[in-house]
């Protein structure tokens, strides 16, 4: 999990030089109930933050009432919207949380937004005093993680109420946010300023979490891109806007006289209330101004948001901050309507400067570790992968010299070929005159001259390869034919093998019938008489020789003779 520093920042509702334009929302902010969850900025734990997300659980009590538990630092801690409402100090537990959806289009309607039918809204589509108070709900209360220029209808619903008078119910917004984070499969460190405002406890670590605050940046952000003419705010506005602008004016006109001296550097005893009178000591202002972060990007602002109670209501303890009542607005001085910052504001922002500088040392080192690693594996790869490649090359080299010489070789053997069917001296012959040795290789009549029998060498190259083509073909043909010759003769063998194997068992079939046969006739012939022995014998006299006679012998009578003990021949 992680923080997302757009989300849940700290608000600006003051009015510096650059705030031209903005005067009437920014008075109507600090008159608002949600201004004190806007622009409170107490001491974030970082484990604070971490063990609640890390071991939140959401359960329903006996009365239908939801809750979040959370063990931190061995104690088990809950939260529910009642305690948001009173830590937050919202007072809306009577708000509204939804309207109809033709209410919601006629009051974006009213606010100047091109409704078109849909509930995604667009930031960008506002004039800039209400894009200010669009930029403030979305980044410092709603639970949006991202997607900063559009909302839905809840934070429509919250505009529509705040710029009708209405109360809505802000409280539900965040706790039902809260809720939704447990279950979402992108759980990040949600509300860390809120959290630390609602449990208000200090972890054993006391590692701290710097909050992004605005900057009187946002002004000149909420100006860009627009041309048009700006969008007044709605009447049910204007008497809060009157209201606190009043306050305002009568805060820095009581603070005029004293705005040559500043308050003296906070000390760790607890600030005076209105039982204990202490009076301040004149410190002289100093001639040098502090330098304008205008260069700072906003999320790294030296900026703070702080703004000093009235005495009145000053808390004796930082733990009793919660209790302020958020009707009464703090008093204004000089320097912080005209965006400047006071001695002391500047002694509370060095330690948590200082804590920020440490947390992105921390963050720096830890990331030139990674990429170090990082960086450390890939040359590794880099140096496997090159190592692979010089032997692929070395293999290759010697592939290619191997043919070269193959090649140059086999070059030489043509030349020496193409020189044997050349001219080659013969002896008994006068100095300069040769005898052309003639070798006939396609012409069939040899008295045509030399020009028909001349070779060369690329000719006699293809030739010597199409001759050993045709021999492999024939070696190739040859090997099918005998290989045919085998699978026949061997399915002609199969063939007589089954055959052999039908006749034995038929003779063996047959053999068997003769056993029964045989058997039969000697059971039988035990109980022949003298008297049947005799017209056996003669029938089978009779019997032979109407077979002689025919020139044929029958089997069966002579077996059946043979059986009963007869001697008759058969010639």
């Amino acid at each position: 999990m992680k923080y997302y520093d757009k989300h849940n920042q700290v608000g600006f509702l003051k009015k510096p030089e650059e705030s031209a334009g903005f005067a009437e929302i920014v008075d109507f902010l600090k008159g608002s109930h949600i201004r004190y969850a806007l622009t409170h900025n107490p001491t974030i734990h970082d484990s604070l933050v971490k063990q609640f997300w890390q071991t939140a659980t959401a359960s329903t009590l006996a009365d239908g009432t939801l809750e979040l538990r959370a063990t931190i630092d061995t104690l088990e801690y809950t939260i529910t919207e009642a305690s948001v409402r009173s830590k937050l100090q919202l007072a809306d537990a009577s708000g509204i949380s939804m309207l109809p959806n033709t209410e919601i289009f006629e009051g974006m309607g009213n606010m100047g937004y091109p409704t078109d039918g849909s509930f995604t809204f667009w930031k960008s589509f506002f004039t800039p005093q209400w894009r200010f108070l669009v930029h403030h709900i979305l980044h410092c209360i709603s639970p949006k993680s991202g997607g900063w220029d559009q909302f839905g209808s809840n934070i429509a619903t919250a505009l529509i109420c705040l710029s009708t008078g209405r109360v809505y119910n802000f409280s539900k917004l965040i706790f039902d946010g809260m809720v939704a984070n447990l279950k979402s499969k992108t759980k990040f460190l949600m509300y860390p300023r809120f959290l630390q405002m609602i449990l208000e406890i200090q972890t054993e670590s006391k590692h701290p979490y710097l909050a992004v605050a605005l900057t009187k940046k946002i002004f000149g952000n909420m100006k860009r891109g627009f041309r048009g003419v700006p969008r007044p705010l709605l009447p049910a506005m204007l008497p809060v806007v009157a209201q606190n602008a009043g306050q305002a004016d009568q805060a820095g006109t009581q603070s005029q006289p004293s705005s040559s001296t500043v308050p003296p550097p906070p000390t760790s005893q607890p600030a005076p209330t209105e039982s204990t009178t202490i009076p301040p000591t004149p410190v002289t202002e100093p001639t040098s101004e502090p330098s304008s972060p205008s260069t700072a990007p906003e999320h790294e602002t030296m900026e703070h948001p702080f703004e000093q109670p009235s005495p009145e209501h000053q808390p004796s303890s930082p733990r009793q901050e919660s209790d302020i009542p958020q009707t009464q607005a703090p008093t204004h001085t000089h320097e912080a309507e005209t965006g400047h910052m006071s001695v002391d504001d500047l002694f509370q922002l060095v330690p948590q400067l200082m804590t920020r500088i440490e947390s992105l040392e921390k963050d720096l080192k830890q990331t030139k570790q990674t990429m170090g690693n990082a960086i450390v594996k890939l040359v590794k790869k880099v140096k496997k992968m090159e190592k692979v490649v010089k032997s692929r090359r070395v293999v290759l080299t010697d592939s290619k010299d191997e043919a070269a010489k193959n090649s140059s070789k086999h070059g030489r053997n043509l030349q020496k070929d193409e020189s044997e069917v050349f001219e080659t001296p013969k002896q008994g012959k006068s100095s300069g005159e040769t005898d052309i040795i003639k070798r006939r290789l396609d012409v069939e009549d040899v008295s045509t001259g030399y020009e028909d029998y001349r070779i060369f060498p690329g000719r006699l190259s293809q030739r010597r390869i199409k001759n050993k083509i045709q021999q492999e073909e024939a070696s190739l043909a040859e090997a099918i034919r005998l290989q045919n010759l085998e699978e026949e003769e061997t399915a002609k063998q199969v063939h007589l093998d089954a055959l052999l194997a039908k006749r034995l068992a038929e003779e063996e079939e047959l053999t068997e019938q003769q056993k029964q046969r045989k058997a039969q006739v000697q059971f039988e012939a035990q109980h022949y008489t003298e008297e049947d022995w005799d017209a056996i014998k003669t029938l089978c006299w009779v019997v032979l020789a109407g077979v002689v006679l025919r020139g044929r012998c029958g089997r069966g009578v002579l077996e059946a003779y043979h059986m009963v003990g007869g001697d008759v021949y058969c010639g």
